[in-house]
């Protein structure tokens, strides 16, 4: 009731303010947005908009500390997970206008600890997650580490990706977003600076800009801070003892985001050089221009750019999101997983940002009939990158995949389905063009379809990975197989293409695969993993 009572006397003490900005309607919409943790016994949410550098509304709703009934405020500081992201790339850019360093530099210059890949990564690469470094977070999740009881450190994680010696892609290539680059970077702003991260941060960067309640991780310890929570029925506390930064570890309140999107747009950290160095979005080997700038999303929404990026940590979400068109910004920061920081900023923003100019090019659908029989498309199909396994099914007139989505023939060999194109016109393989978020073309082969369950015992064994140092074990059990991550959970692995399988549940989201290795006697030495960050960890079977 109390959390209530001090909601509503903000709002009443908004409207006094705001009034000549936002109508009763509107500041009704947007509470109805967060009605839901608006509750003494829930966490909840900071919001705050911006116009022309004024902030026009701000509110919070929920509990920062539910055990000890202390609500969440405008001034709260919650971490803000992935949205840490902008200000390390700020601490970089400085670097390089002091002519400290450059961001063509070889990272091994600053960091020879890393594996030498025989292929240059770049300060850049890392900043445009172009570099090809697995992602730690998710090597972790294939590892025998127990992070509840590992005392997690950049140190750490750059000592446990120096154990890598092999890369998701090759430096340029693609943009695969990795978390490794950003934990990485401030061991190269300490190296450079001879300063710690944290102090850099705080002359060159909160001080200079008044982000008074800005700091890299104080421990869930600190004054005013939002405790994250997960909801397992009911709301349960997460207690962390990691203190990585630079890939998130941020600790704000939404009044400093709006603060810093005002201050460094407009030139009032490093000047306009910097703020075209910040803004300019990467560019692969290939010269396609990929929407990722230096710690931020250079975005396109309702036909307006946006300038963006979001935060999702266990327990906590974020986002801050840019409108060139209107001047305005948008800060969100949450101590509820729940959240999507995204859909739910998006549906006040909509009261706000009015459609830009842009045009819709309708797609154009042939019925399948029109072309080749469809059966000469069915199959199994390989991913070349991480070795995901594809099936195309012919039902009821079109083709359709293991997971469900529909395929629209458009001419003859060339399909659209949701994520982009697939084409089939240069070879029996197939294509896939991805464009949804910038052009990238994916290759698969085709495939012999999964063995039959009497050969499965042939997998069964023991597998090691030098560059995690951790096992997995492959087991049978009537005619299922299932892997052991060490002594972690067991999962089960469902056939796809020969030697290839889908692991269930999911270790993380995206494509979660293995898929065997045989030697030239067709003899099995081997094991690869991909999960979402992490393509084709290799793991050696153990005699």
């Amino acid at each position: 009731m109390r959390n209530l009572f001090f909601s509503f006397a903000l709002l009443i003490n908004q409207l006094d303010g705001v009034s000549q900005e936002l109508s009763v309607d509107t500041l009704n919409r947007i509470e109805s947005v967060f009605q839901k943790w608006n509750s003494n016994s829930s966490p909840g949410a900071a919001f705050a908009i911006s116009r022309h550098g004024q902030i026009i509304y701000e509110n919070a709703w929920g509990m920062a500390d539910i055990e000890k009934q202390i609500p969440n405020t405008v001034s709260t500081v919650f971490p803000v997970a992935s949205l840490s992201k902008q200000f390390t790339a700020a601490a970089v850019l400085l670097l390089e206008q002091q002519g400290k360093l450059s961001l063509d530099d070889d990272v091994r210059k600053y960091l020879p600890e890393l594996h030498d890949f025989g292929k240059t990564i770049t300060i850049r690469h890392l900043l445009n997650h172009t570099s090809g470094l697995r992602d730690w977070t998710n090597l972790l999740l294939l590892s025998s580490v127990d992070r509840s009881t590992t005392l997690l450190t950049n140190e750490y994680v750059l000592n446990f990706l120096s154990r890598q010696n092999e890369l998701n892609n090759y430096p340029g290539d693609e943009f695969n977003y990795s978390n490794s680059n950003y934990s990485i970077l401030p061991i190269v702003v300490q190296r450079v600076s001879g300063q710690s991260f944290s102090e850099f941060c705080r002359h060159y960067i909160f001080d200079l800009l008044h982000l008074d309640h800005t700091e890299w991780f104080a421990g869930q310890n600190k004054e005013q801070m939002a405790m994250p929570y997960i909801l397992d029925k009911i709301y349960l506390k997460v207690i962390s003892t990691a203190t990585v930064s630079g890939h998130g570890g941020l600790m704000t309140n939404v009044s400093d985001l709006l603060t810093w999107n005002q201050a460094y747009l407009k030139g009032k950290l490093g000047g306009d050089s910097f703020l075209e160095k910040q803004l300019q979005p990467g560019r692969l080997n290939n010269g396609v221009v990929i929407p990722y700038a230096a710690g931020l999303r250079i975005v396109t929404y309702k036909g307006n750019k946006a300038i963006s990026h979001n935060g999702v940590g266990r327990g906590y979400v974020s986002f801050l999101e840019y409108f060139p068109c209107n001047d305005m910004s948008f800060a969100l920061a949450a101590n509820v997983s729940e959240i999507n920081p995204v859909v739910l900023c998006r549906q006040i923003e909509d009261l706000f940002i009015k459609p830009g100019m842009t045009a819709d090019v309708p797609n154009q659908v042939i019925t399948s009939h029109s072309f080749d029989a469809l059966a000469r498309f069915e199959g199994w199909y390989r991913n070349t990158r991480n070795g995901a396994g594809l099936q195309l099914i012919e039902k009821n007139g079109k083709l359709v995949t293991n997971s469900g989505d529909s395929l629209w023939q458009t001419t003859p060999g060339v399909f659209k389905v949701k994520e982009g194109i697939l084409d089939f016109t240069s070879s029996s393989n197939l294509i896939f063009v991805n464009s949804t978020f910038y052009p990238d073309t994916t290759f698969y082969t085709r495939i012999e379809g999964p063995l039959d369950n009497t050969d499965i015992q042939e997998y069964a064994g023991s597998y090691f990975s030098n560059e995690l140092n951790s096992a997995v074990s492959i087991n049978v059990s009537g005619r299922a197989l299932f892997m052991q991550l060490g002594t972690k959970k067991t999962y089960s692995l469902l056939p796809t293409y020969k030697d290839g399988f889908n692991i269930e549940p999911l270790i993380t989201a995206g494509p979660n695969c293995l898929y065997f290795i045989r030697d030239t006697h067709e003899k099995i030495v081997g094991l690869r993993i991909s999960i979402d960050r992490a393509r084709n960890v290799l793991f050696e079977r153990k005699n």
